[in-house]
């Protein structure tokens, strides 16, 4: 009679314990996940018309936007971007080269819901490179990424990277000079790798 009824607490416990591990699971994902939808997502973009402006001794001209697009806070830490010149047809490396021989100072903004900075800057490639990409012989990219940290203490980097589109900067008779100004240059590049926002150590 006893052994049984140590047996029916034993099961009563054992059963209890894993109700209370289950509910602590059930709280610990509900907590990731709320973290997750809650925190901020900081997202590099360009306003039009994308590259202001290119000349033949290789400079480059560009406005981009940083936006916290997120429910919460964000400081932002560092924004690089850089121009990558390929030859026409050839792909970007599988894993983007960051590297800069100049580095901008660093961008320090605190970002709430919806807020928006934004960086004027130039850039330059060599006036070769600039003339193959004005002949059609060579494509030109803005790559780059921005780092930030959210309301929970976590880093994150989020990947920017456009292909520059020549033809969208000719003006055509079809067009009004409100579409013309209008215009984006610069198109998303679909390369996985390039485009995206992740933990950063």
């Amino acid at each position: 009679m006893l052994a049984e009824y140590i047996d029916a607490n034993t099961v009563i416990a054992l059963a209890s314990a894993v109700a209370a591990a289950a509910s602590a699971l059930f709280a610990l994902a509900l907590f990731l996940n709320n973290r997750k939808v809650e925190r901020a997502y900081v997202k590099i973009s360009h306003p039009s018309p994308g590259i202001r402006q290119l000349d033949s001794s290789g400079n480059i001209w560009l406005k981009i936007s940083i936006k916290n697009y997120g429910r919460t806070p964000a400081r932002v830490t560092n924004v690089v971007i850089k121009p990558v010149v390929v030859p026409r047809g050839d792909q970007l490396p599988i894993v983007p080269d960051y590297t800069v021989q100049h580095e901008d100072p660093n961008p320090q903004a605190f970002l709430v819901t919806d807020d928006e900075v934004f960086l004027d800057r130039g850039y330059k490639i060599t006036p070769d490179e600039m003339f193959k990409v004005k002949s059609h012989l060579s494509d030109l990219y803005m790559i780059g990424y921005v780092d930030y940290t959210d309301q929970f203490d976590q880093h994150h980097r989020a990947g920017y990277a456009r292909k520059y589109d020549l033809l969208i900067d000719l003006r055509t008779p079809d067009k009004t000079e409100e579409e013309f100004a209008r215009r984006n240059n610069l198109n998303v590049v679909a390369k996985q790798g390039y485009n995206y926002d992740r933990v950063r150590k």
